[in-house]
């Protein structure tokens, strides 16, 4: 058995190891430290764009997934905003959930997208399944919530933001609107304009 390093050895060096690629192999590849590896993936407008490279082509080779809820166990920001919507196939929610997609990439966040089937027992399942995930931000629709969701949002110290009818008791920010006000404004304005008889569709 020989002590020198042998074509095979480099092989194996090179090769991603069975399982799971970690962090320390990416940095051995690229000739880095496990900070620097961390810092590309967490913080590249720190990097060296030259290191920024080996580091990328290193996870490249090894198929490397960087964890990054693990990232954000530290810095308590992953870039990952939850959203959570009655129903996806309903064309209200899913012009939202790409008006909200839309924002966030440009600005490189990502959504993680969950459907509450309008329950809000199956709401508080989902808010504290993601909150596990450690996101940077979560958006409701609606305010029909359980006490338990509302606690675990305000402890959670992340920004939330409650969308479409207004509600009275938020959790942190709402965008919206109220149906109630909305109806009461066309019914004023056809009833100051002598119409009597109106009808709903």
């Amino acid at each position: 058995m020989s002590g020198k390093n042998g074509p095979s050895d480099k092989k194996r060096r090179n090769r991603a190891p069975s399982g799971q690629p970690r962090m320390s192999d990416v940095a051995e590849l690229a000739g880095v430290s496990s900070l620097t590896v961390s810092r590309v993936f967490h913080h590249p407008e720190k990097v060296r764009e030259n290191t920024r490279r080996k580091v990328e082509e290193a996870a490249r080779k090894l198929h490397y997934v960087p964890n990054l809820v693990a990232g954000s166990l530290a810095s308590t920001n992953s870039k990952v905003i939850a959203a959570l919507v009655p129903h996806i196939s309903n064309n209200v929610f899913s012009d939202v959930v790409q008006g909200v997609s839309d924002v966030l990439r440009s600005q490189g966040y990502y959504l993680l997208l969950g459907s509450t089937g309008a329950s809000p027992e199956e709401e508080e399942r989902l808010v504290t399944t993601l909150l596990g995930q450690r996101p940077a931000g979560m958006i409701l629709y609606g305010g029909n919530h359980t006490s338990r969701t509302r606690g675990l949002l305000k402890r959670a110290d992340i920004p939330v933001v409650e969308t479409g009818n207004l509600v009275k008791r938020r959790i942190d920010r709402v965008v919206g609107f109220s149906n109630f006000d909305a109806g009461k404004a066309m019914t004023r304005f056809l009833a100051e304009r002598g119409y009597r008889r109106i009808g709903f569709v």
